[in-house]
């Protein structure tokens, strides 16, 4: 399977990632939904793939662990989104000389962002993306 941005491993449990690093979550959303996803108010979001991207110094692991888990406060942006996702993976990589904001930058030249969406705490317009209807990279 491809990864959706280069050099990009695919871990089908979160528990098997050592250290820190970027990962791409990868979403599947079966059908539209209108969330309240904090400060940003309600978002409708269409069926299909989105990816979101983030990062974690150390403790990557449990960095992503949390987002598979259903019941959780909602702490982020992205926490709105992944108690409804049916169905949800991980791609990852060490951080070398790539950063999230990096790989926002390459998905938001390929895919529609969710404007403000995880972003908050730097410059970047999104960290989600939507893909398309289709059910992608999982």
């Amino acid at each position: 399977m491809r990864p959706p941005a280069p050099e990009y491993i695919y871990e089908p449990h979160p528990r098997e990632l050592k250290g820190g690093g970027v990962y791409l979550l990868v979403l599947y959303v079966d059908e539209p939904v209108d969330l309240n996803v904090g400060a940003l108010g309600e978002i409708h979001f269409e069926s299909g793939t989105y990816i979101y991207t983030g990062s974690a110094k150390s403790g990557l692991a449990n960095r992503i662990s949390r987002h598979f888990k259903k019941e959780k406060k909602l702490r982020w942006h992205i926490d709105h989104l992944t108690v409804i996702a049916p169905e949800m993976g991980v791609w990852w990589r060490d951080h070398g000389d790539t950063r999230e904001c990096d790989a926002a930058r390459f998905l938001g030249g390929l895919h529609v962002s969710i404007r403000g969406f995880g972003s908050s705490d730097c410059g970047c317009g999104s960290h989600l993306f939507y893909t398309g209807p289709e059910r992608r990279w999982l």
